[in-house]
């Protein structure tokens, strides 16, 4: 997809090309949740934490037991910035007065309320529950883009909340048509 005609890449999925293996971003599928002149910010949502569960994030905030709710949420590695504040991309039909609506099909909630909901089945009905965010200095991002490091594509609801998580880089690299083993990537100096 070229990136000269979009000038908002907000509600656009960035895919990790092979620039960036070995990277805290390897293989990443960052959901973009606003972009423009102050910079961008985004979060992963194809990186589980293992180790982390929804119930120890509950517990943290001194939630009483869940109720109303059939699966605890993945929670996924959001990004590198406030690696400990919860971050959750979710569907409109849940609304608070901090959710920060994104798109007709996407909002984001970063207070302890969504935890609440979710916890007594209140919450959003899907989601993807991030422990931090990635973000990008003014022209940062469109830089990276311009060295290869980043694809874009066009957020789709089943990437986005359907997919299982280790398979949605590869779906978007299937709906973009690109060999990433024919990626080149600009480096150095004239």
């Amino acid at each position: 997809m070229r990136t000269e005609s979009i000038t908002n890449l907000t509600n656009y999925l960035l895919v990790a090309t092979p620039a960036l293996d070995g990277t805290v971003f390897e293989k990443a599928v960052i959901y973009v949740c606003s972009h423009g002149d102050t910079g961008a910010m985004g979060v992963v949502i194809n990186n589980p934490i293992p180790d982390v569960s929804f119930n120890e994030i509950m517990d943290s905030l001194d939630i009483l037991p869940r109720q109303g709710i059939q699966n605890d949420p993945i929670v996924y590695a959001g990004g590198p910035v406030e690696a400990n504040r919860g971050f959750v991309l979710h569907t409109p039909d849940y609304v608070h007065e901090s959710t920060m609506m994104l798109s007709n099909k996407a909002s984001l909630s970063a207070t302890a309320d969504i935890v609440t909901a979710i916890a007594t089945g209140s919450g959003p009905r899907k989601m993807n529950f991030c422990l931090g965010y990635a973000g990008w200095e003014p022209g940062q991002l469109e830089a990276e883009i311009a060295e290869n490091d980043w694809l874009i594509l066009p957020a789709e609801e089943e990437i986005v909340y359907n997919a299982p998580a280790d398979t949605r880089h590869t779906l978007c690299v299937t709906r973009l048509g690109v060999d990433m083993s024919k990626l080149i990537h600009n480096s150095g100096s004239a």
